[in-house]
């Protein structure tokens, strides 16, 4: 490996460790001789990010390559976004949903509030909310590992600015999504990301 590649690779881990990566849009321009793989071994791409690397593929081909990792534990996933050419300018192959559309049976720690009474076991999400959960699990390939939370409340801001219920299981990192419905406020919204709403309550 080149002087300049190893340069280039510590610049990358120091940004992946002192920046948070999911936010703004990325895009390296690389021209190494190694592969694009060899640029990033160690480094986790998350899978909310949107970072891309443009590599020259001939004289007047460039590739824009999109990576990111499921978890820091997973290998890095790379998708093909798009082609540019001074020609044609870019053309994009395939949406983001389309990209990312298998989680390759993830695990993921999910919040939740239902419980049956009396016992420990646990009940899985009904309802619109639970059957729309169950049709991307299977569509998008992926589990979920339930956490209840201890006060068994969606969540509010407390006076001294924490988040009880599942909202504060997801702010302290303790799960990564919920299934549960929430009302969508701009406090909420400033902690933690939402989906498109589902439901118009108003």
């Amino acid at each position: 490996m080149s002087n300049r590649l190893l340069r280039v690779f510590f610049s990358i881990t120091q940004l992946s460790e002192q920046l948070s990566l999911s936010v703004g849009i990325w895009l390296l321009i690389f021209d190494g001789p190694s592969g694009v793989e060899d640029l990033f071994i160690g480094v986790d791409i998350p899978f909310n990010s949107e970072f891309l690397v443009a590599h020259r593929e001939g004289n007047d081909d460039i590739s824009l390559i999109e990576l990111y990792r499921l978890n820091s534990a997973h290998p890095l996933e790379m998708c093909r976004f798009g082609n540019w050419t001074s020609h044609t300018n870019l053309t994009r192959i395939t949406g983001r949903c389309k990209r990312r559309n298998n989680l390759q049976g993830l695990k993921l720690k999910t919040g939740h509030i239902e419980w049956r009474s009396g016992t420990k076991e646990r009940l899985k999400s009904v309802g619109f909310f639970g059957e729309m959960w169950e049709i991307l699990e299977k569509e998008i390939n992926f589990k979920s590992d339930y956490s209840r939370a201890v006060d068994n409340f969606s969540g509010a801001k407390q006076k001294n600015g924490s988040w009880n219920g599942v909202m504060g299981m997801m702010v302290k990192g303790e799960v990564q999504v919920s299934n549960i419905p929430f009302v969508m406020t701009p406090e909420r919204q400033s902690v933690v990301d939402f989906t498109l709403p589902l439901t118009d309550t108003r």
